[in-house]
């Protein structure tokens, strides 16, 4: 999906105002949830999904500062290194 600059803009407005609201802290929490939940579910460890989701937040909020390669950038040499660490790690 490319990049959406006025998307990610309005989120992180939606974000912000979820911070100040009970109701909107709450229905972000539960569109996380999911988001998280599903990830668990291709990945295989909860932890790496909620790890993933928190770098995929940053490297949006890194595009919209420093612009959309430096984002895609940030986010890709985390994924290579995860890939990497993936590999090296002993499967049971």
């Amino acid at each position: 999906m490319p990049f959406d600059r006025d998307f990610a803009l309005l989120f992180l407005e939606f974000v912000c105002a979820a911070g100040r609201d009970a109701r909107l802290r709450q229905r972000l929490a539960d569109r996380l949830g999911e988001l998280r939940s599903l990830s668990a579910e291709r990945l295989g460890d909860p932890r790496l999904a909620a790890a993933v989701g928190a770098a995929a937040n940053g490297a949006g909020i890194e595009a919209l500062i420093f612009g959309e390669a430096s984002g895609a950038a940030t986010f890709d040499h985390l994924l290579t290194a995860i890939s990497k660490d993936e590999a090296r790690a002993p499967h049971a």
